[in-house]
């Protein structure tokens, strides 16, 4: 829909990412934007002109200048720290786009300084406010200065949004704790198509995949990996052992006597279907260590949800507490290794090809009852309407 042409209700989604970008935050968003039943526009308040998109109108309103290449140094922290200088102007570019396009309703993600502004926008201007919690918000944040009076302000947020979208039952649970119950709708990525049927496992081989971003987080989980397949390949030397790579070349895999590494291009396009095909099992890795337990304990990761639904079984490579974990084992969809013992990975590799399908066929079932695209956003634009036909906006005591 063009400015200015007639609609009933106008979304505008505030986020530090544009629609044509890689990653899980703009793949979730795009899930439940392509056939969105509400007018919707995009507002992308990162600092570098985005790519364009085509799913929805998308505005660029970056929240500060550039520094160029000072953004990726050392000074990283120290600079983004002074977004919390930029609010006032931001919420002032923000409110004109909002007035001047309509809108009816904000949705923020809850990411950076951008989702504590645009609820104050929403608050001044008398419009329902959406938040959705991807990640902990003091994760995201660490390292910056002024953490406390942000928290301070998702407190207000989280008891002041009128709708409130939740990546995992676990953070929405921790957030209730830290902050006040309030009710929320849990929402992730959605699945077009799943697999029939699990995948059948070609004898002799074992092929293990994985896809997407590469977190360097991972190195360590990779590097015990190759050990362990370094193992199976050396104690069964009739196997075919390959660990298959679709992230790009990251510097750090190469073939051995007993293993073959095969490194694909990180694409633009969706190659997983034919890669699963020449796969037998999919590898995903969580950190371990305390540095990174915010994030994998409350997160659910695309990646898993794309395993789910492949007919292929999954084998899980992470802490036993991470909110992955804990879906996987109720499902019982996933091999478990919360070790990084190179002897765990290798008896929990067997212990996967002995329970193959009865593993690809729960992770089937969880994809079927859990992330089919129509259930989720279903979900999504429900909890939306409903905050639009109760738009009461809930006034709350400034920090």
């Amino acid at each position: 829909m063009t400015a200015g042409a007639k609609h009933l209700e106008r979304v505008a989604f505030v986020q530090p990412f544009g629609l044509a970008e890689f990653g899980g935050g703009p793949k979730v968003l795009k899930t439940l934007l392509k056939n969105a039943p509400l007018d919707a526009i995009s507002i992308n308040t990162t600092l570098n002109s985005p790519k364009a998109t085509t799913i929805i109108r998308e505005f660029h309103l970056p929240r500060r200048p550039t520094l160029g290449r000072l953004e990726k140094t050392r000074l990283h922290s120290l600079i983004h720290s002074s977004n919390r200088f930029f609010s006032r102007s931001f919420q002032r570019n923000l409110t004109n786009l909002v007035r001047r396009e309509e809108v009816s309703c904000i949705h923020a993600i809850a990411h950076t300084w951008d989702c504590l502004d645009a609820f104050e926008v929403a608050q001044d201007l008398g419009l329902p406010f959406a938040l959705t919690v991807h990640d902990d918000l003091l994760y995201a944040m660490h390292g910056q200065l002024w953490l406390g009076k942000a928290e301070k302000l998702l407190a207000r947020m989280w008891q002041g949004s009128n709708v409130r979208f939740v990546i995992s039952e676990e953070i929405g649970e921790e957030y209730g704790r830290r902050y006040g119950k309030r009710e929320y709708i849990p929402v992730t990525d959605g699945l077009e198509k799943i697999a029939d049927s699990p995948r059948a496992r070609v004898e002799g081989k074992v092929r293990i995949y994985f896809m997407g971003l590469f977190h360097q987080s991972y190195t360590a989980n990779f590097q015990q990996l190759l050990s362990a397949l370094e193992q199976l390949g050396s104690e069964h030397p009739e196997w075919k052992v390959e660990l298959i790579t679709r992230c790009g070349s990251v510097g750090m895999f190469s073939s051995s006597k007993n293993v073959t590494v095969s490194e694909l291009p990180f694409a633009a396009a969706d190659p997983t279907a034919e890669d699963m095909r020449n796969a037998d099992i999919a590898y995903l890795p969580l950190p371990f260590g305390q540095d990174q337990e915010a994030f994998t304990r409350y997160s659910l990761s695309t990646k898993m949800i794309g395993y789910l639904g492949s007919g292929l079984p999954i084998l899980y490579h992470g802490p036993s507490y991470a909110a992955a974990c804990k879906f996987l084992e109720r499902h019982n969809a996933a091999q478990i290794v919360s070790t990084m013992e190179t002897q765990a990975i290798v008896d929990g590799i067997i212990l996967l090809l002995k329970n193959y399908t009865s593993l690809a066929t729960a992770g089937l079932h969880a994809a079927r009852s859990e992330f089919l695209i129509e259930k989720t956003t279903r979900r999504f634009w429900d909890g939306i309407q409903g905050c639009l036909d109760n738009r009461s906006v809930p006034r709350v005591i400034p920090a």
